[in-house]
């Protein structure tokens, strides 16, 4: 090759090697431009479901002392009703000894 076709050669090659790293610098910003915007959706997704897994626990705790209430009313439920129970068989047992008291007589 001729000193000028070198020159070309050179001179085109130098051009390409600016096109192609100018295209590439093009599709490196793209592509991070895209992937921060796909992050920044993820991020605003993971947020969110953050809250509504807080709002579920919170919503858990607070049927679960609702719960525990409805147990304890119904322990002292039971506890009243077996005093009453006891009540009635000792104020039967008490009419039953009247009645035998008067019966005697």
């Amino acid at each position: 090759m001729t000193q000028v076709a070198q020159t070309t050669n050179a001179v085109i090659d130098k051009r390409m090697l600016k096109v192609v790293i100018g295209i590439l610098t093009f599709v490196i910003g793209v592509l991070v431009t895209i992937g921060s915007a796909h992050l920044t959706s993820q991020s605003g997704q993971i947020g969110s479901l953050t809250a509504a897994v807080n709002e579920s626990v919170i919503q858990q705790r607070e049927i679960f002392v609702k719960i525990e209430n409805v147990d304890r009313h119904l322990m002292r439920s039971d506890q009243s009703t077996q005093a009453l129970e006891r009540r009635m068989n000792s104020l039967e047992i008490k009419v039953e000894r009247i009645d035998e008291k008067v019966s005697t007589k």
